[in-house]
């Protein structure tokens, strides 16, 4: 502060003024337990209670004790930080705005999907094998010789999974403790025959599961243990992978997200998350793939900031899909499909959809075509001349070439009308084969190349399309720009002067934007 005062020529004694006065506050301010981060909150109750936390089991035993109930926090306070953490994480959904579309499968297969769940099968065999009852330890754990024969029952080798799905047998009300034993729940038993209604459970019920999750095989800081924060970890992760919609996110992505989400500054106990992530997978909630696109893994690791990332894609299932979903309307979250969409008018489809993927775009059209019948010929139409965007324009030609002849005819209504409308009728003619391209005009198919880079300009991948060309095709396309006079024409001009990572495309944008 002094050393400020000096090099702007005094006022030291106002900045000491200044500090003095809000000293106070700032105390106050750092005191507050609300403003903590989440591992802080944490280490400070452990500290309370004498844990040291260079001691990784005393550390595991005081979050037991926490997730068993047996040790007293403000809950209020910790469910701030959480809040904040998660708007601060761009996370926070709770708003009127509603969900993206999400594209969900029927009925049957949603049903054929649970039925094909392997850990349904292992939920199953899990209640057979308790049959009347079995004992347990004093701490209500399977008997070491029980244990070995349920994993060998299941086909698993590892006895720590075998007590894994006798936990989420219990959370799901399949199987509990009655004095020592545990005994099927009576109640459950028609849901058994319902894999539905099981999966549901399921589904709903793993978050209650963390500590009985295989610990780590090597050792992690202990903050970092997954097992005591699923039930804050999980609905977020699949909040994002269903926001992500049918688009699959690296690992490395999905890893780091959760660090700044919950972990702060602590490393994410990754062996946990890959447990979670495989789990979710054998009940058919997530899929995991493999990348192989060197570019696509360059820009992970430039995204996540690691020099060898994971080439590892997680995604929700469509049956994942419609168990979050369930979810969230559970929460109260506006979570529309692609059926609800497609009763809308078209702007508003085209509204909804227009940053979803193909894959939910095309059947969300279809299925709008379908509910318009022959009106949607002409609705489509009227939408493509009256949009104000390119990309809204281009979906609208996309509704119409689902119409079939109709869309046809009312392309070539829009072609005799001329302009930008007119241009890509002539393009979506000759692509059909309506239309021979020597009966176009070159400026014709000029424009309409320039709609469709236009439309690229609107989700900022203009650049990234022309750099894919010969530069010598690019310095066409930015002349073409100025002669066919597209609306947008003047600010991809400006885009491609400023952006573009070639100096003569950039310098010929620079002087065709200045004529």
């Amino acid at each position: 502060m002094d050393f400020l005062a000096e090099v702007a020529g005094g006022g030291g004694a106002e900045l000491h003024a200044v500090l003095d006065g809000e000293a106070e506050a700032f105390l106050r301010a750092m005191g507050d337990e609300r403003n903590y981060g989440l591992a802080k909150f944490w280490a400070t109750r452990m500290v309370e209670h004498g844990v040291d936390l260079g001691d990784g089991e005393a550390v595991q035993r005081f979050l037991t004790a926490v997730s068993a109930g047996k040790v007293e926090f403000d809950r209020a306070v910790l469910d701030e930080i959480m809040t904040r953490r998660v708007g601060e994480a761009g996370l926070d959904f709770a708003g009127p705005e509603p969900l993206p579309v999400v594209v969900l499968p029927s009925a049957d297969e949603v049903a054929e999907s649970a039925r094909g769940s392997v850990v349904l099968d292992r939920l199953r065999t899990v209640v057979e094998w308790v049959g009347d009852g079995r004992a347990l330890t004093a701490g209500k754990g399977l008997r070491q010789a029980d244990a070995r024969d349920l994993a060998a029952r299941l086909g698993v080798a590892d006895l720590a999974e075998a007590s894994l799905l006798v936990a989420w047998g219990r959370a799901a009300r399949l199987v509990r403790v009655v004095k020592g034993r545990l005994v099927p729940v009576k109640a459950a038993a028609g849901l058994l025959g319902d894999p539905v209604r099981l999966w549901q459970r399921a589904f709903t019920s793993f978050p209650e599961i963390g500590r009985s999750l295989p610990r780590p095989a090597q050792t992690v800081d202990p903050m970092s243990v997954l097992r005591y924060f699923l039930p804050s970890v999980l609905p977020e992760m699949l909040l994002q992978l269903y926001i992500a919609a049918a688009t699959p996110i690296p690992v490395e992505l999905l890893f780091r997200g959760l660090d700044e989400l919950i972990f702060g500054d602590v490393d994410t106990d990754r062996d946990g998350l890959w447990t979670v992530l495989r789990t979710m997978e054998a009940l058919g909630a997530l899929v995991l793939t493999t990348s192989t696109d060197q570019q696509e893994l360059a820009k992970i690791a430039e995204m996540a900031e690691v020099a060898d990332p994971d080439p590892t894609l997680v995604a929700l299932t469509p049956l994942g899909t419609w168990g979050t979903r369930e979810v969230l309307l559970a929460e109260g979250h506006q979570a529309p499909t692609h059926d609800e969409i497609a009763r809308l008018p078209l702007p508003q489809v085209i509204d909804a959809v227009l940053d979803s993927p193909p894959e939910v775009v095309d059947p969300v059209l279809t299925a709008w075509v379908a509910s318009r019948g022959e009106e949607a010929a002409a609705e489509a139409a009227s939408t493509i001349v009256a949009e104000a965007s390119a990309s809204a324009r281009l979906m609208a030609w996309s509704a119409l070439e689902l119409t079939g002849p109709h869309g046809m005819a009312r392309a070539r209504e829009l072609r005799t009308g001329g302009g930008v409308a007119g241009a890509m009728a002539a393009s979506y003619l000759v692509r059909l084969g309506e239309l021979a391209e020597d009966a176009t005009e070159a400026r014709e198919m000029l424009l309409a190349l320039a709609e469709s880079l236009a439309a690229m300009h609107d989700h900022g991948l203009l650049i990234e399309e022309l750099t894919q060309h010969p530069v010598e095709d690019q310095l066409h396309l930015v002349q073409g720009l100025r002669e066919v006079a597209h609306p947008d024409g003047a600010d991809m001009l400006a885009t491609i002067r400023d952006e573009h990572p070639v100096p003569v495309v950039a310098k010929a944008a620079h002087v065709l934007s200045s004529v």
